[in-house]
């Protein structure tokens, strides 16, 4: 999340975005973390969608208690 954050003030500093913009600076972000999920497929389903929303995730760990996979469903 910060490093989605950092590189989207960055690059659109001072200029007008839209929603689109942020969450391709976080997905971009999320792949370098090895996160697959598309984020702009995941924001029309949750905002253009009636109902309760439900996230759930998966994460593996190694024997020092790191995340070492994480996915979001």
């Amino acid at each position: 999340m910060r490093d989605g954050l950092k590189s989207y003030f960055k690059k659109y500093a001072f200029k007008n975005t839209e929603l689109i913009d942020f969450l391709n600076e976080l997905g971009k972000a999320a792949k370098n973390l090895g996160i697959k999920e598309n984020l702009v497929e995941w924001s029309h389903t949750w905002l253009r969608t009636s109902g309760i929303n439900i996230i759930t995730y998966e994460y593996e760990a190694d024997e020092q208690n790191r995340i070492t996979k994480f996915t979001i469903k």
